[in-house]
């Protein structure tokens, strides 16, 4: 059994987005809309689909969200993974320091390491894994490529 995968270099790069457009296109998709109330419904009303490490490790099927820094609680193989990463880091930034005022947890560190670190996270990863097969989009530009994007998912 293998999973698909959505992360991305940072949080705010559209990946509550593409899970939405997972579930609402009949995906199997692993993750609570808000993360059994951990998540602010103002920062994305439709969702989130955001795992716990617990619950990534239990992941078995389907789609999942994963971000760079958890990648590693996976137990099962990944196929496909779809990177999501903002061409304007500065909107990046902005959107991730007006997510960080919304949620109830405060976070130790500024959004712009945040985003570094995932990057590296993500980068360590991808380069440990031999047969997984990924796909990289802008943010900036997730509406042209959302159909493709849901196919690959759901092969």
């Amino acid at each position: 059994m293998a999973v698909n995968i959505v992360t991305g270099s940072g949080p705010r790069v559209g990946s509550s987005f593409v899970m939405q457009q997972c579930k609402a296109n009949g995906l199997y998709v692993n993750g609570d809309k808000f993360l059994k109330g951990l998540l602010p419904v103002e920062g994305n009303p439709k969702g989130y689909y955001d795992l716990l490490p617990p619950e990534i490790k239990k992941v078995r099927k389907g789609v999942a969200k994963v971000w760079p820094v958890s990648l590693g609680y996976l137990k099962v193989p990944v196929k496909n993974v779809v990177i999501l990463k903002r061409k304007n880091l500065d909107n990046q930034i902005k959107s991730c320091q007006e997510q960080v005022k919304r949620e109830p947890v405060k976070i130790p560190t500024t959004c712009e390491e945040l985003i570094k670190f995932s990057s590296k996270c993500l980068e360590e990863w991808l380069s440990k894994q031999n047969f997984v097969e990924s796909r990289s989009y802008y943010t900036e530009e997730l509406d042209d490529h959302i159909e493709d994007i849901v196919s690959f998912l759901g092969e």
